[in-house]
């Protein structure tokens, strides 16, 4: 999964920015965290000569501070992602350890305006970086600066010209010939990650073998990839069933308000797979043989889970459509989208991975021209007019709005039969 980080620091790395409270904080000190190659501690603003930073006299922060936090927070993107805390006093012991907790006037104030000293001042700019303020004294607190591994590195501080990095607990700039290998193998991680999306669709195509009539079929798969290459489980599979941390969360969707239906397809039995695990749920079509008995010959439905020890979590689904009797639910793709976001999210905390980002990628597959199952009025079922239709990616990170990814992929499932998409989606809490 990366590198090991200390248990008192994974709340303050992986916890939501608004339920990090004073507690968390407090937890630090007591536990005598270490800096390290993901986490720093500052006391307070840094001046020259020992003056006070203008700050505390209600201006702007001074140049130099703003200047060493720059470079700190930029190294850590550069480098596994981490959090720097503003207003902790660490040690003079080596290494060096939270020790008093030093509040920062105005702290919530102070973040805001780094926010925008960030936007200005390091490109490309920083997509996963947080800025937020933990008060423990009135208005003065914390002010915690949490950034993911960037995966638009190398970034650079542009007052400065510098490309920091991060190595154990020191920030330093890094050599051009570092720069290059760092932009060369940025590149590989997307290559990586194209082969990695374009492999699970070639495998889908594959998954309507089973079917009976396999020319007449509809199928539909999503999948959720990090954009980390540094993700790696030990194991998510025990005794043929997830281990309870990795069990899929499941949550019903709404439209206005009101539950969409959707097939039941919970997991059932799991197998084990190379560096992860698949659970089928199949609907047999049965055939009578000679002795005028009732066998299995093929299936009319398949609906499966995949979870990769890489964090790679998928849904997928093969049917043989009899729409007279038998079709999926209207907004089943809508419920399994929405599903495959909480899934993710929670394979994301177990990995204790800063700002981790999630690829969603989804994929229609109509082998003949079929309706799609998609219905805001009634019973009717629209055509989609191609037969193999991937949707745009979408990006679910650290600080992403669930629903609003849901309504996007939404309306994009409905303009794609030529409708708009006339109401709302949300995830049920």
């Amino acid at each position: 999964m990366g590198h090991g980080l200390d248990s008192a620091v994974l709340d303050v790395l992986s916890k939501p920015a608004d339920e990090i409270g004073p507690a968390d904080i407090d937890a630090l000190v007591v536990s005598a965290l270490s800096e390290g190659d993901q986490v720093e501690f500052k006391r307070g603003l840094s001046t020259a000569k020992r003056k006070r930073d203008p700050w505390e006299d209600g201006k702007e922060p001074g140049d130099k501070a703003k200047a060493e936090i720059l470079e700190e927070v930029t190294a850590f993107a550069n480098a596994y992602g981490g959090v720097l805390l503003l207003g902790i006093d660490e040690s003079s012991t080596t290494p060096a350890v939270a020790s008093a907790i030093v509040p920062i006037p105005r702290c919530a104030d102070l973040a805001e305006r780094f926010k925008h000293v960030f936007r200005d001042c390091v490109e490309p700019q920083l997509s996963s970086l947080e800025v937020f303020a933990v008060p423990t004294n009135g208005e003065a607190g914390v002010v915690l600066f949490r950034v993911g591994r960037s995966h638009d590195a190398p970034h650079r501080v542009t007052k400065t010209l510098a490309c920091p990095i991060r190595r154990a607990d020191r920030c330093e700039r890094m050599t051009m010939r570092e720069i290059q290998d760092m932009t060369l193998s940025v590149s590989r991680g997307l290559s990586r990650l194209e082969h990695r999306l374009s492999e699970r669709s070639t495998r889908f195509t594959r998954e309507f073998e089973c079917l009976s009539s396999p020319d007449h079929a509809f199928g539909c798969r999503f999948t959720a990839v990090p954009r980390n290459d540094d993700v790696e489980f030990d194991s998510v599979i025990r005794n043929h069933t997830l281990t309870d941390t990795f069990n899929m969360p499941w949550r019903r969707i709404l439209m206005n308000g009101r539950p969409l239906p959707h097939v039941d397809c919970g997991p059932g039995t799991w197998r084990t797979m190379l560096r992860g695990a698949r659970s089928d749920v199949r609907l047999l079509e049965l055939e009578q043989n000679k002795e005028g008995q009732l066998v299995p010959r093929t299936f009319d439905w398949n609906f499966y889970h995949e979870i990769h020890c890489d964090g790679l979590v998928e849904f997928g689904g093969v049917h043989v459509p009899m729409w007279s009797h038998q079709s999926f639910p209207p907004g089943w793709l809508f419920v399994m989208f929405g599903n495959l976001l909480l899934w993710a999210t929670n394979i994301r905390s177990l990995s204790h991975s800063v700002g981790m980002d999630f690829i969603l990628e989804v994929e229609l597959y109509m082998p003949s021209r079929q309706p799609l199952p998609l219905d805001q009025y009634g019973d009717q079922h629209w055509r989609a007019e191609n037969t193999n239709q991937q949707f745009p990616h979408y990006i679910m990170g650290r600080d992403s709005n669930l629903n609003e990814i849901l309504s996007a992929f939404h309306r994009d499932a409905f303009h794609l039969v030529g409708q708009d998409a006339n109401s709302e989606l949300t995830i049920a809490t």
